[in-house]
């Protein structure tokens, strides 16, 4: 935490809510949206990268474009790995282990969609567990079904609609790749308290940056007040800066943290 502006002693907030629970909650929504995005935004970029490259073999590696992840594609099982192994590290300088499992589904009514799922998977101290259902259309709506960020006391538990557009910059290397973020969700921490989310201004994430570098998102505490405690966690209070600092306000109080710290 770097500096409380307009704090009080006083720990609670609109109908009875433990303010340090909310803000350190809002932290928590931050880095697991953060997280479970990234995961969809490579995932989409690997199935692109399937299609262009047309492997008609099963078990087949695709090119060095993915270093960290490789590639392993299986056609026969429609399906493809990405594999980071006991650990490498990626464009945006956070290692990885374990492997994300994509299957690619194809309904007539629904289109193409992955599905993913986790193999032991980390991304710093971090494990990520749970499904990602992404479709593929632009803008591609992606399902979180119980996602959770898993580190002891810290876990976190998500369930969200999002919108994800991507924007691959005519290449199929996924470290140059842009992205944005938007729509809705609930999650609980660890201890069992719920909250529900709103991306209030599109999130937009860089492969090559660790945390988002612009986007709002509102939190509020899931009470029976009439007027439950809402967090605003503002990701670019350096003016999109690359770097894990955000912004959270309650009220009359801004609080600006490093989401590194939940990040671990």
């Amino acid at each position: 935490m770097l500096l409380l502006a307009g704090c009080t002693n006083d720990p609670t907030g609109p109908g009875g809510v433990d303010l340090t629970n909310l803000l350190q909650g809002t932290e928590r929504a931050g880095v697991t949206v953060a997280r479970a995005m990234e995961a969809a935004a490579m995932a989409r970029a690997a199935y692109a990268a399937t299609l262009a490259v047309n492997a008609s073999q099963p078990d087949t590696l695709l090119p060095a474009v993915f270093t960290c992840p490789r590639l392993f594609h299986e056609p026969d099982a429609a399906r493809f790995l990405l594999l980071y192994g006991d650990g490498c590290t990626g464009a945006d300088g956070r290692r990885r282990t374990g492997r994300i499992i994509a299957t690619v589904e194809s309904t007539p009514l629904r289109g193409t969609r992955l599905v993913l799922s986790f193999d032991a998977y980390s991304t710093g101290a971090l494990a990520l567990e749970g499904v990602v259902v992404a479709q593929t259309r632009d803008p591609a709506r992606t399902l979180f079904d119980a996602v959770a960020v898993a580190s002891g006391a810290r876990l976190t538990t998500l369930t969200a609609v999002l919108d994800l557009s991507a924007n691959s910059l005519g290449t199929l290397d996924p470290s140059d790749d842009l992205f944005t973020v938007s729509g809705t969700g609930s999650f609980a921490t660890a201890n069992g308290a719920p909250f529900a989310f709103e991306i209030i201004t599109p999130l937009t994430m860089r492969t090559a940056c660790s945390f988002p570098v612009a986007g709002e998102i509102a939190v509020t505490a899931v009470t029976t007040a009439a007027d439950p405690a809402t967090a605003m966690l503002n990701f670019a209070p350096n003016n999109e800066t690359c770097d894990d600092v955000a912004a959270v306000a309650v009220g009359e109080q801004t609080l600006f943290v490093r989401l590194s710290d939940q990040d671990v």
